[in-house]
């Protein structure tokens, strides 16, 4: 058997020797190409045919120089001269490709996503950093970190992702810095929007742009008029006030009137009585009749009999 055999080819050179152990027409090859040197036109590999070689048994040294600097890779710490010495250059005998951050077998420089996280490196923010892409306000700061299973990263989360001095989760528009707020929800800024709380009343006209439950102050109290008891702050409330909206107290004829004249009503069948004239009256009338009151409890008997006397006189001359 072969295991036993020291020469399988039985050419008469033992296996050990012989660079061709299973081929019986070969047994060595000089320039150590891979071809016997029967077969060989050129058993040293000098570039001369054997039968015009007077030395075919010259044993050439072949010396490597990727870069064909003058040095050969052995010396040579950077074989393709693209900068970056081997020992760091994951391509050492490619100067187009240095590194691979993802380790996907294509070069950084050729690859269009370099850290493989699905976002294209001219899209990504962060090319090199599998956690995160965005970064709107250029601040280095991403938008949001999102690490796979078992990676980490060293950028920390923007929480401010405009850069317009309003925290996203106080931000109505995190992602636009010309704009922060929108009071009715509308997905329209405060600043643009002409009804900010969306009544249904322009901000120009709203006493009220900023609560949607009031829109008028017909006495200017700071008070809208739907909470408001008394609307022209006449001192009556309107429940009672038939003119809510008209300062004072309005004294109205109930003469029939025709459609035509109702209205011009005001100008010759009514009177206004402001509160600032009646509340006085009222209380000097409350006042003046208390007295006539107090004055007839409190009258002495004396002046009463006598009051009485002249009373029965004149009852009885008449």
């Amino acid at each position: 058997g072969d295991n036993a055999d020291l020469d399988d080819d039985n050419d008469g050179y033992n296996d050990i020797d012989d660079a061709f152990p299973f081929n019986s027409n070969e047994y060595n090859d000089n320039d150590g190409d891979g071809i016997g040197d029967n077969a060989d036109n050129d058993d040293d590999n000098d570039g001369i045919p054997d039968d015009e070689d007077d030395n075919t048994d010259q044993n050439i040294v072949i010396v490597l120089d990727n870069d064909n600097d003058g040095y050969s890779d052995d010396e040579d710490n950077d074989d393709d001269n693209d900068g970056v010495v081997d020992e760091e250059d994951y391509y050492p005998f490619d100067a187009s490709e240095q590194y691979n951050f993802d380790g996907d077998a294509v070069g950084d420089n050729a690859d269009l996503d370099d850290d493989n996280d699905g976002v294209p490196d001219d899209d990504d923010d962060f090319p090199n950093d599998v956690c995160a892409w965005l970064d709107t306000d250029n601040d280095l700061k991403p938008d949001t970190i999102n690490c796979p299973e078992n990676i980490s990263t060293t950028l920390l989360e923007d929480l401010d992702d405009d850069g317009d001095s309003v925290l996203d989760i106080e931000d109505a528009f995190p992602l636009n810095a010309s704009f922060n707020s929108d009071f009715d929800g509308d997905g329209i800024d405060d600043l643009v929007d002409t009804d900010d709380d969306g009544d249904g009343v322009l901000d120009v006209y709203d006493a009220f742009p900023l609560n949607f439950s009031e829109s008028s102050d017909f006495d200017n109290d700071g008070i809208g008029d739907n909470l408001d008891t008394d609307d022209d702050n006449d001192g009556f409330i309107d429940l009672l006030d038939k003119y809510p909206r008209s300062n004072g107290l309005i004294l109205e004829d109930n003469s029939p009137q025709s459609n035509d004249d109702e209205e011009t009503k005001s100008s010759g069948n009514t009177v206004q009585i402001t509160a600032k004239i009646l509340i006085p009256l009222l209380v000097f009338s409350f006042l003046l009749t208390l007295a006539f009151g107090v004055r007839k409890i409190w009258q002495p008997k004396s002046e009463l009999d006598a009051e009485q006397v002249i009373s029965g006189v004149e009852n009885n001359e008449s």
